[in-house]
């Protein structure tokens, strides 16, 4: 409990995973103590934002003190303007409100914030996590950070504008999955691959939100259900494996100047396995196709390879470099060629009834809605932003961190495609035209 002048803060609960700080911003939102005015008393003197929890021994049910002044909200010195009376610059500015919001960089969190945002305007999924209970959960395990990202999605719908602070999913994601939380030989937190971000955000999603009846929201939203067969070149055996997978791979060699090229390439695979018949390992080779379409197509271009025979300061042979060549993407995919059999004559009865419908939507068809973007020559370094097309009016709007969002057409949209060093696309979002 704590106790703050003639008020009492009864159960609050604290996790000793997390920092003093942390404990502070609960605090704040509680009280409108802001944590540089907290003075909060425990054994040893002050509780400091890098206090050890381990030594300060705190008790179920112990009172704790606590001063400081809450921020006071002073009346306007001015008359209030309305947006009609501002200058035509200060007008423009506050135009930007009805584009939503941005994310604050938190050093380096780029790559989080683009992957967000991505995941805020595909809509099925947002309306699934803000509507998350974690009462009634039936994998507790992830359920921490999908609350906090219930947190920011609200934040981002309710911020009018201003740029939100994601601390809260930044500790959450860190304490799940600790690779985010490394840092440089500075002690600086090092930039990470936002396309690793949202794999695994994918996974924690998929687990907290599926239902004790057999629910799965995040596989019918964003998961592809994959036949992949392979064939032993020597002895002519045949394997079927069945994969889910929540993007599909855009793979980049010389050959390859447009998406589906890439996608078809990255639908192939060698496998080295056993083969019952020769009793030793033989090369299996073959094919993925879809079986099940999703309502949100994700793709990712293959961008990034590790490099070896390279000298590097902290005496690594390596480095994750870049493909920086230019591959042409649709603002309509058409799925059909990577589907099997089984879901191409479904695709074709329904193409046809709609043909001799007059109906102009075709099933399989999907309009592209989102992307993420990286500049740099290393998924470790460099910078991302997020662009996103507002359904109700057509146009695209990009999400640079807490920078004010701005609106780009199409065409700025189809010249995010690489051949230099400015910002390429890495990650596709599509979205089923009959979903």
């Amino acid at each position: 409990d704590i106790k703050w002048g003639k008020e009492l803060l009864k159960d609050l609960e604290i996790d000793y995973s997390q920092p003093p700080e942390v404990f502070k911003m609960q605090i704040f939102s509680l009280t409108g103590v802001p944590v540089e005015r907290q003075k909060i008393m425990v054994k040893g003197g002050m509780l400091k934002d890098d206090s050890d929890w381990a030594k300060l021994g705190l008790k179920n049910g112990q009172k704790i003190m606590m001063m400081g002044t809450a921020e006071v909200i002073v009346a306007p010195e001015k008359e209030i303007q309305f947006v009609e009376d501002l200058p035509e610059a200060a007008q423009e500015a506050a135009s930007t409100a009805q584009y939503g919001s941005g994310l604050a960089n938190l050093q380096n969190t780029c790559y989080m914030n683009s992957t967000l945002q991505c995941l805020y305007n595909i809509t099925d999924l947002k309306e699934k996590i803000l509507s998350f209970d974690p009462a009634v959960a039936i994998n507790p395990a992830h359920n921490k950070l999908t609350v906090a990202a219930k947190g920011v999605f609200q934040q981002l719908g309710n911020s009018m504008g201003v740029a939100v602070d994601p601390y809260m999913f930044l500790a959450a994601l860190r304490e799940k999955y600790p690779r985010f939380a490394e840092t440089g030989q500075n002690g600086v937190y090092s930039q990470q691959d936002a396309e690793e971000c949202y794999s695994q955000l994918m996974y924690s999603f998929r687990e907290a939100l599926q239902g004790a009846s057999g629910e799965d929201p995040v596989k019918d939203i964003l998961g592809s259900e994959l036949v992949l067969r392979l064939k032993c070149e020597e002895s002519g055996e045949e394997y079927t494996e069945r994969q889910l997978v929540y993007s599909l791979k855009c793979n980049i060699t010389q050959q390859v100047d447009h998406l589906q090229q890439g996608m078809k390439i990255g639908l192939q695979e060698d496998r080295e396995k056993n083969s019952e018949s020769l009793g030793r390992l033989s090369l299996f080779k073959g094919e993925a196709k879809v079986s099940k379409l999703p309502k949100f197509q994700t793709v990712q271009f293959v961008r990034f390879f590790w490099k070896t025979n390279i000298s590097i300061a902290d005496g690594t042979t390596g480095v994750k470099s870049k493909i920086l060549r230019k591959v042409s993407y649709p603002l309509i995919l058409d799925m059909y060629d990577y589907c099997d059999d089984d879901l191409k004559a479904e695709l074709d009865v329904a193409r046809q009834a709609m043909k001799e419908a007059d109906d102009a939507k075709v099933l399989g068809h999907y309009d592209l809605v989102g992307l993420l973007t990286h500049k740099g020559r290393s998924a470790d370094s460099g910078h991302y932003i997020s662009y996103i097309k507002r359904a109700e009016k057509g146009d695209w709007i990009s999400y640079d961190d807490d920078k004010p969002p701005a609106v780009q057409n199409e065409e700025d949209i189809l010249k995010l495609s690489g051949g230099g060093d400015w910002h390429m696309a890495y990650l596709l979002v599509y979205k089923a035209r009959l979903a």
